[in-house]
């Protein structure tokens, strides 16, 4: 039996052996050879965090020349018309158009183009812009006047370059009163890849362009008093807020009787963690205003450090005012 047994099993063999034969020329002429992957497991990962963010505009040099009331006129005229025309195409904006829209510098500093009286210097920017905006559109175009400043990429990177320096390396951040987004197009794109962007804007053709050049960022079209977060909920807030003796109403803040400025402060204080930072664009008014039972109180900026133009203040929560 043990004989047979093994008669039996050499005489399998050649079959194994050819069918195995058979297996390896097919595979050498149909099986494709997939190279072994050098990216690192974390490599990988860290490669698809890098993409957040990816589609948001980064400015370079598209405002070095700004130029005078003529020009500013000129760009805005010609952002209105692209984003009008991007709306009825239903389409986004190419790289080229972004570089149009970007120039957009709102309406604070033109405000011939809403003079309605028979002495106005600028008739034509008044006809012109009538005719291209809807009544609403424009009605709220006017009222930006006051606010809608524009803000150089040379002072928005030096709030980055700041905020870089003394440890900011990304996560959730916010911009209250955003405009188009120049902090988010001047954002460093390390802290960029790595963030995710909430920005507020109360104008609605802002928000549009904002919307249009910013389209990984989540953008709230509305007064940042109509915002509503919980408490420390961003690592960051960061803006240039408007300035002006008005209040906004909150009725979490309305008792403390704030001037619009100081409010954007008392509320992103409140929206920002502990060891959060608040890097706003402001004047000496709010670092040396307040006194006893107003806000800001003396001991809001009682630990500050005074440093390139800044001024820092580490309390529950790290500041920039």
């Amino acid at each position: 039996m043990r004989t047979a047994t093994k008669a039996a099993q050499v005489a399998r063999l050649p079959l194994q052996m050819d069918l195995f034969a058979g297996l390896e020329e097919a595979a050498a002429t149909t099986a494709e050879v997939l190279p072994f992957p050098k990216t690192s497991a974390a490599a990988a990962v860290e490669a698809t965090i890098k993409r957040r963010n990816a589609r948001n505009f980064v400015i370079g040099n598209e405002l070095a020349d700004i130029g005078d009331p003529e020009r500013k006129f000129a760009d805005n005229v010609a952002a209105i018309r692209l984003l009008q025309k991007l709306s009825e195409e239903g389409r986004p904006a190419t790289e080229k158009e972004k570089r149009v829209l970007v120039r957009y510098t709102g309406w604070g500093g033109l405000p011939q183009a809403f003079d309605m009286t028979d002495s106005c210097a600028k008739p034509h920017w008044r006809e012109e812009f009538k005719a291209l905006l809807s009544r609403e559109d424009w009605e709220a175009a006017r009222a930006s006047v006051n606010n809608a400043h524009y803000t150089d990429p040379v002072v928005v990177r030096f709030i980055w370059a700041t905020l870089k320096r003394i440890g900011f390396a990304g996560g959730r951040i916010i911009e209250p009163a955003a405009g188009i987004g120049h902090f988010l197009g001047c954002m460093p794109q390390d802290i960029a890849a790595v963030s995710d962007l909430h920005a507020v804007e109360i104008d609605r053709i802002s928000a549009q362009i904002l919307r249009t050049l910013y389209p990984d960022a989540v953008v709230h079209a509305r007064g940042f008093e109509k915002v509503a977060f919980p408490s420390g909920s961003f690592d960051l807030a960061i803006s240039n807020v408007p300035f002006g003796k008005y209040r906004l109403s909150d009725p979490k803040y309305d008792r403390l009787k704030l001037s619009v400025h100081d409010y954007f402060f008392a509320k992103s204080l409140d929206l920002v963690r502990p060891g959060g930072i608040v890097a706003f664009v402001t004047s000496h008014f709010t670092v040396n205003g307040g006194g006893e039972g107003t806000w800001p109180s003396p001991p809001f900026f009682s630990s500050c450090a005074v440093a390139n133009g800044t001024q820092a203040t580490p309390a529950s929560s790290s500041r920039l005012g």
